[in-house]
């Protein structure tokens, strides 16, 4: 009796292949170890089920799937991929896998999904997951600190007031083994670790917090409830427009809620905020065409606890806030500085503190 052959290792290998060249075809200069065929490929961990047994043309990973094809093709290792779901970058050799989601605008970001291949060594051995603190440090109020928190009227200018605001990344003394199996007990010869990464902003030289990036775009986490974009799709012209009023998600059937607007120009106005903001004002964090900053503070922003909500900062919704040529002097018309927010959920049910301009 002949023996049957089954074919369905090898077509799941296939797919493996096609999602493996959809991970790295954006990933220039890249390299892969040897060890890689020490495993099959239709067994491997980072290819999700529904993947594969859907027979769709475009496959796309998650991020912690990616990573952890990328971590399968560096090291040789199959590992977990729910172990992945803080990772923000993985180190290899002279090689850094960074997310997306740290490279560029919080509203355009691109694809959460993507990573990015930067030829860059830093300075630890091995392969390692870089994730960040449970609990970033935010500075808190110093009575040595005498720059002005003024919270003046936002005279509908959207402009870039956080020039001096970079970041930066470092490493924490915690560091801890990777979970990588019963291999990894008598395989030694390449070190799969955990290093805590600190991601922080400057301004002018001074610190002024550590930042968890994944809080803009990960649900899970609980920063997260804090974040909403605006809805391209379904807002008004001009955020200043009494009707319709500007969507944030998109849900109709909630309440609106006018307030008047105060700048937010630095980091001490951002970090001193009254405690009736969201109350009686919303504030406009006026960094405009800034990724860095527009990242920086609506991170900080989401970590406070402020509601926070992520403009769009191309030059199409110039007019967001009105004209920048607009005669703000005088008595202007009440409608040209509050703004109605559509909420759609218990965290916003109140209006946002913050928007990111």
């Amino acid at each position: 009796m002949e023996a049957q052959f089954n074919i369905a290792p090898y077509f799941k290998s296939l797919k493996a292949i096609q999602l493996a060249r959809s991970v790295y075809q954006k990933l220039s200069g890249a390299t892969a170890s040897l060890r890689v065929t020490d495993h099959p490929l239709h067994d491997a961990r980072w290819i999700p089920n529904a993947i594969l047994s859907s027979a769709a043309v475009e496959l796309d990973l998650p991020r912690a799937y990616r990573f952890a094809c990328i971590a399968f093709f560096e090291s040789g290792y199959d590992l977990d991929p729910t172990e992945f779901t803080e990772v923000i970058a993985i180190s290899s050799r002279n090689s850094l896998y960074v997310s997306q989601v740290l490279l560029g605008d919080p509203f355009f970001g691109g694809d959460m999904n993507e990573v990015r291949h930067v030829m860059e060594n830093v300075g630890k051995t091995g392969v390692v997951m870089m994730v960040a603190p449970l609990a970033p440090r935010v500075r808190a109020a110093e009575l040595n600190r005498w720059k002005q928190v003024s919270h003046v009227r936002f005279n509908l200018k959207r402009e870039n007031c956080f020039q001096a605001t970079f970041l930066h990344l470092s490493f924490t003394d915690f560091e801890m083994p990777f979970d990588i199996g019963q291999r990894g007990s008598i395989d030694r010869a390449i070190h799969v670790r955990v290093v805590e990464t600190v991601i922080s902003v400057y301004d002018r030289g001074d610190w002024v917090a550590d930042l968890d990036v994944l809080i803009l775009y990960q649900p899970t986490l609980y920063g997260n409830r804090f974040i909403r974009r605006l809805d391209q799709s379904t807002r008004p012209k001009s955020l200043t427009s009494p009707d319709p009023a500007c969507w944030i998600g998109t849900n109709p059937l909630a309440h609106l809620r006018p307030q008047p607007l105060t700048s937010i120009d630095n980091w001490e106005e951002l970090l001193n905020l009254p405690e009736d903001m969201g109350l009686c004002y919303v504030g406009v964090v006026r960094a405009h065409d800034n990724w860095i900053a527009r990242l920086a503070t609506a991170c900080v922003a989401a970590q406070r606890g402020f509601r926070t909500v992520i403009l769009p900062t191309t030059d199409e919704v110039n007019d967001e806030f009105g004209d920048d040529d607009s005669d703000t002097s005088g008595d202007s018309d009440d409608s040209l500085d509050s703004t109605k927010t559509v909420i759609d959920d218990d965290v916003f049910s109140a209006s946002p503190h913050i928007f990111i301009c």
